[in-house]
């Protein structure tokens, strides 16, 4: 059965080509089935590669309903990551030179490259943790946030927060 990347961004170039190092052979499709004529008539495996939670949620749950499988719960690791005693959830793509050690990482997340996530860390569904930030030990990051690039997170971030700076403080909007 074939290995299909859905997405057509700079997200779904690098996974491909991750794929292609371990010697998988996967296709590269367009983000909308509608507008590809690549796009095949049986189900396979697949693997989203849009970077957005939100819409990488709508564009998996579309293609398990029409009878697709996700490739390995859908979820990427960057093989630079470092992942030690860390647990993640279906689709959630972390990208390279990603340090983790003890923590709990949702459904639907992007940590982007270069993030530290220093221990004890719950991290809920649809989070995006910008580049080169830093999670401090023992704190939980609610559903729906957004961390920013660089931001050092000290404190609990409350559910579809956004936070950025050093220290990490919520965005009032």
């Amino acid at each position: 059965m074939p290995l299909y990347i859905v997405g057509n961004g700079a997200h779904a170039t690098d996974i491909c080509s991750a794929f292609v190092r371990d010697g998988v052979g996967p296709i590269l499709l367009d983000d909308d089935p509608a507008r590809s004529a690549r796009w095949p008539d049986d189900p396979a495996e697949f693997v989203v590669g849009v970077n957005d939670p939100r819409i990488r949620r709508r564009i998996a749950e579309r293609l398990i309903d029409d009878g697709w499988k996700a490739h390995d719960l859908g979820a990427w690791v960057h093989r630079t990551a470092y992942l030690n005693f860390v647990t993640y959830g279906k689709h959630t793509h972390i990208n390279g030179m990603v340090f983790a050690v003890r923590c709990k990482i949702g459904d639907y997340c992007t940590i982007a490259p270069g993030v530290t996530i220093c221990g004890d860390v719950t991290i809920g569904d649809e989070v995006f943790i910008g580049a080169g930030a830093t999670i401090c030990n023992l704190v939980t990051i609610g559903d729906g946030a957004k961390i920013g690039a660089g931001a050092v997170v000290l404190r609990d971030v409350p559910a579809g927060a956004t936070v950025v700076g050093v220290p990490g403080r919520e965005v009032i909007r």
